[in-house]
């Protein structure tokens, strides 16, 4: 959706990140500013790369496990599907 020339997305309140950035505790500073949750998804191997600081979630397999804590976060991750 544009506004004024400037990307939005309504209602936004939750964003996941998946694997590994160096940038995560930078995005995640800016989301709490702006009042947005965070999650970080990601395996084993790259988490322990990851800042200790930053709480993540660990999956190596996309299984029922993984499919449950999507489902159980199903409300962050839908949005209103606006119409213009």
């Amino acid at each position: 959706m544009i506004l004024n020339n400037k990307f939005y997305i309504n209602n936004l309140k939750h964003i996941i990140f998946f694997a590994e950035s160096d940038v995560f505790k930078n995005l995640i500073e800016t989301n709490n500013n702006i009042d947005l949750k965070t999650t970080i998804i990601t395996g084993s191997h790259q988490a322990k790369i990851i800042n200790k600081k930053i709480n993540i979630k660990i999956f190596d397999k996309i299984n029922e496990n993984f499919k449950k804590f999507i489902n159980k976060k199903q409300t962050y991750l839908k949005f209103k599907n606006e119409s213009k």
